[in-house]
């Protein structure tokens, strides 16, 4: 055993190493091991140390979980003699490392910014982060970072941590309003509301530019992230069924039936939020994270195995769908459209930003067609983080960092999002979240995506239409 491994850990105290080496050294030429030209000659040497600690991507809080699932599984993988298949993706887990890096020292950087900078001292009360990414055909999770520095603070935010996912939380709201046989573009008014709450109060939802669009559809409210909508719309589906939702998409923490957790005030953990979205991703079926593939003992054999888990299905595929495309326009022309700096607009992405009261917290969650992945930063304490601070803005550049330099080294999805059946589409007015007519100017066209039996009645096949024209021909 070295005296003081801890003390002369050439990593952390690379010149306390330099120095203890020297003095071996110089012992070994005193009493003859080595001559002194070969003691010169290593003195002179650097200390080098392999990058990240000989591992190929820096992963503490993902090796934590790994111990603790393992421990629970009754395998002793701390006796040593054990091979553990987990499911990180060491490319992503690096991208994330890194971006989740940059993105937060930028936020230090920036004007008006006056809290301390995790550069400027050991202690843990600085802007913390989290990363969560996650294959959603298997819930395999490929990257997880737990905060910003594992040496100041081990403890794990997406696994332990819990947090108010505020706007994040509203594709659950209207995933319920959509299959409530809600049409996305209902209109719905952005305006002043007063809802009397059972203690006697009056709650009055406002959104975060203090300002009213009036009369917009459903997606538009999306894309924008206007509060209102989305409270008015948990009052009229009932916040039970939202909750009732939340909780088949694998959402376990307790969801307050109160107006404002339709607008996220109630506090949930990470990895599950994050996990939740894999119900869009698959149409409607979510999955477990899993973080081991399987354990196998000194010969090689399996002692320990995790499948696949999905959970039973939580939402109509075609209501899930729906609102996938609908989070589509977050990032195209909506709160998120900081994600096009880094990933091409041929890439489908779908995501929701979220911003708690007061720029506590603040949140990207977004799927490609092969990964969903969410970033949150804040401070363990909750307080501001600055002025103006809002997830599109923030935790949204970090997401596309992470997955463009994901991409750059593998293999970009090449499928699209195709409508399941039962789908039927149609080409809308975006100003009237009417049908397009011939006045409709082409800007103002989009394609809207509606269950069937919600479309405009003009969309509607008249079945008895179709066998009043005969039999149909070869």
């Amino acid at each position: 055993m070295p005296k003081g491994p801890e003390i002369y850990e050439p990593v952390k105290h690379p010149e306390k190493a330099r120095e203890r080496r020297n003095t071996v050294l110089a012992l070994m030429e005193q009493q003859g091991y080595i001559t002194r030209a070969q003691s010169q000659a290593a003195r002179a040497s650097r200390v080098v140390t392999v990058p990240n600690y000989g591992i190929s991507a820096v992963a503490p809080w993902f090796i934590n979980v790994v111990k603790v699932q393992a421990r629970r599984a009754g395998i002793p993988i701390a006796n040593g003699g054990y091979r553990v298949y987990t499911t990180l993706d060491p490319l992503l887990q690096h991208a994330a490392v890194l971006s989740l890096t940059e993105g937060a020292a930028e936020v230090e950087a920036r004007a008006g910014y006056n809290h301390a900078a995790m550069a400027n001292g050991n202690d843990s009360d600085y802007l913390q982060g989290l990363v969560v990414a996650i294959d959603p055909t298997s819930g395999d999770v490929r990257a997880l970072v737990g905060g910003r520095n594992y040496r100041t603070s081990q403890f794990d935010r997406a696994v332990d941590g819990m947090r108010q996912p505020g706007s994040s939380f509203k594709p659950i709201v209207y995933a319920a309003a959509i299959a409530d046989s809600i049409a996305p573009n209902a209109i719905v008014g952005d305006t002043a509301i007063a809802i009397p709450l059972p203690n006697g109060t009056v709650y009055r939802p406002d959104n975060s530019d203090h300002e009213y669009l009036g009369q917009i559809t459903l997606r538009e409210a999306l894309a924008k992230s206007r509060n209102v909508v989305a409270v008015q719309l948990g009052q009229q589906i009932g916040m039970d069924s939202v909750i009732a939702l939340a909780r088949r998409m694998g959402i376990t923490s307790p969801i307050a039936p109160y107006p404002s957790s339709a607008i996220g005030a109630s506090a949930v953990q990470p990895l599950d939020l994050i996990a939740a979205y894999t119900t869009f991703a698959n149409l409607g079926t979510p999955v477990e994270p899993r973080f081991i593939h399987r354990i196998e003992d000194h010969n090689g054999k399996s002692v320990f195995s995790a499948p696949v888990r999905a959970l039973p299905p939580a939402l109509d595929q075609r209501a899930a769908f729906v609102v996938r495309d609908m989070m589509r326009d977050v990032v195209e022309r909506g709160t998120a459209t900081s994600i096009r700096r880094y990933l091409p607009a041929s890439m489908p992405v779908a995501g929701k930003t979220g911003t708690t009261n007061d720029n506590t917290d603040v949140w990207f969650i977004g799927l490609t067609p092969d990964m969903v992945a969410g970033v949150w930063l804040g401070f363990d304490k909750p307080k501001t983080i600055t002025a103006g601070a809002a997830g599109g803005s923030l935790a949204a550049p970090i997401w596309g960092r992470m997955m463009s330099r994901y991409y750059a080294l593998t293999k970009p999805p090449t499928d699209s999002w195709i409508p399941p059946l039962g789908v039927i589409p149609g080409e809308l007015d975006r100003a009237t979240g009417e049908l397009a007519t011939e006045e409709t100017p082409a800007e103002r066209r989009y394609t809207e995506y509606f269950v069937e039996g919600t479309e405009p009645v003009p969309l509607r096949a008249d079945l008895w239409r179709i066998f009043q024209w005969g039999p149909i021909g070869r």
